[in-house]
């Protein structure tokens, strides 16, 4: 243990000092003597204490118990002032002094990384977290280190200076008015998987939602898993247990009738829920069976409703049972592959009446073919094109005088262009030497007296 002793010496009136003056102080006060020490003895850190928490925020106007601070004596009623700027929820933590505590440290911790930031060297049992929102369905862990005379000492280890008490603290029951005045109610937020904020949306009907019940209320409560069902244990590859675990309950009702199914709404978002391979789902816990069922069937068939939207990630569903409730990630099981069937091949024998007919309508259309051939094409070649005169086009004699031959009529009809085309490719007679020519000259007829040798008369001597 540590603990602290004052050690005190003094001398009698029947000692004396060293000059040997006598130490009675009946007889001179100064002539006292004596000495006073401290001493801390610390065997150990500090003795422990448990952790109080005050949480404060702004309540709605549709929660419970109703808060009032106006009354209009001309209706007669009571109305609510809503300030122009909501105050920040707080959170007070506070202790019972740390036996041989001289300070202390301070922080929370909560999910799988978040905490705040320490708070150093406190020497009051209390300390105020301005501005903290307090997460329903979210255990908080809320850290103290009591260090004792000795912290910071060289050679002593912490576990012999300082002791740390953590306490679970988790957001206040919530209870909300249920008879329809407020048909929809924003309850505090939620966490997700991924460690953001989930809104949660409660609608109720225009009535009366359930029975018996002095005061229409619905109370809304974090889980602690010390004394709840933890969801996490029946995990499966279909099923995921999620942070979020509430209780829903009427307070003073032992059994409770609903009337008209409320709805919940989770808000999820891209971030909230960003594997879109799983699907949320809503379970309650069978206390008889020990065993986590769905949430639509309790409702009868007209009522039930389960609604998953992929592009917000909202996610809705109706619930006519009032316990332990807990939000799991749902994977669909996989559909068993089946092979395709088999097509059944048709059967190779063909009736006789099918190929009778493929075989008259080709040859039908044989006979159609040939007599399109007989009536018109044929016909089309035996008409007798007409001669180029009779479409008053001039040859190309009359066209080109020149190439007329001497001595020789022009081409008067189409035979003569044809005769001279067939004699221009004639084969070339051999060539002959010099000699044979001279001699072939000799041999021809002479020419008769006076005849010319088809020059012009113009060319004429």
């Amino acid at each position: 243990g540590t603990g602290i002793a004052i050690i005190s010496i003094n001398g009698s009136i029947a000692t004396s000092d060293l000059a040997g003056n006598t130490n009675d102080f009946t007889i001179n006060v100064n002539a006292s003597t004596g000495d006073q020490k401290q001493v801390v003895y610390s065997d150990g850190p500090p003795l422990p204490s448990p952790l109080n928490f005050e949480y404060s925020r702004y309540k709605q106007s549709y929660e419970w118990p109703l808060a009032y601070d106006h009354f209009d004596p001309v209706t007669q009623s009571f109305s609510r002032v809503v300030p122009d700027l909501i105050p920040v929820p707080t959170l007070l933590v506070s202790w019972t002094p740390f036996v041989t505590a001289v300070s202390y440290d301070l922080w929370i911790t909560w999910g799988d990384d978040q905490e705040t930031t320490i708070v150093e060297n406190l020497t009051q049992p209390s300390y105020l977290f301005d501005d903290f929102t307090a997460l329903l369905g979210v255990e908080y862990s809320v850290h103290v280190r009591a260090w004792n005379f000795w912290r910071g000492t060289p050679g002593e280890p912490e576990s012999r200076t300082a002791i740390v008490q953590k306490d679970p603290f988790f957001h206040p029951t919530v209870q909300v008015l249920a008879n329809g005045s407020f048909p929809t109610i924003r309850l505090p937020q939620l966490m997700s998987q991924t460690q953001s904020n989930v809104t949660v949306t409660v609608f109720l009907q225009d009535s009366t939602s359930f029975v018996p019940t002095s005061a229409p209320v619905l109370q809304f409560d974090s889980v602690d898993f010390r004394s709840g069902a933890d969801p996490c244990i029946d995990n499966s590859p279909q099923l995921s247990c999620t942070r979020m675990n509430f209780h829903i309950n009427v307070p003073g009702a032992n059994f409770v009738v609903f009337r008209k199914p409320v709805v919940l709404q989770f808000a999820f978002g891209e971030e909230g829920w960003p594997d879109m391979s799983v699907r949320p789902q809503l379970r309650y816990f069978e206390d008889y069976n020990e065993e986590w069922r769905m949430v639509a069937p309790t409702c009868p068939p007209e009522f039930r409703k389960e609604k998953w939207n992929e592009l917000h990630r909202i996610y809705e569903v109706v619930l006519c049972h009032l316990c332990q409730f807990a939000l799991f990630e749902y994977r669909a099981p996989e559909a068993p592959i089946t092979p395709a069937p088999e097509v059944e091949r048709p059967s190779l024998e063909t009736n006789p009446v099918f190929l009778l007919v493929v075989i008259g309508v080709a040859v039908a259309l044989c006979a159609f073919f040939a007599c399109l051939y007989v009536r018109y094409f044929r016909s089309a070649i035996r008409v007798k094109l007409p001669k180029h005169r009779e479409l008053g086009v001039a040859s190309v004699d009359e066209r080109f005088p020149r190439r007329q031959e001497d001595g020789g009529a022009a081409f008067q009809d189409d035979a003569q262009p044809l005769q001279a085309l067939a004699d221009a490719q004639a084969p070339m007679p051999p060539l002959l030497s010099i000699a044979d020519q001279s001699a072939r000259q000799n041999q021809a007829a002479p020419l008769a007296l006076g005849a010319g040798v088809g020059l012009d008369d113009e060319d004429a001597i």
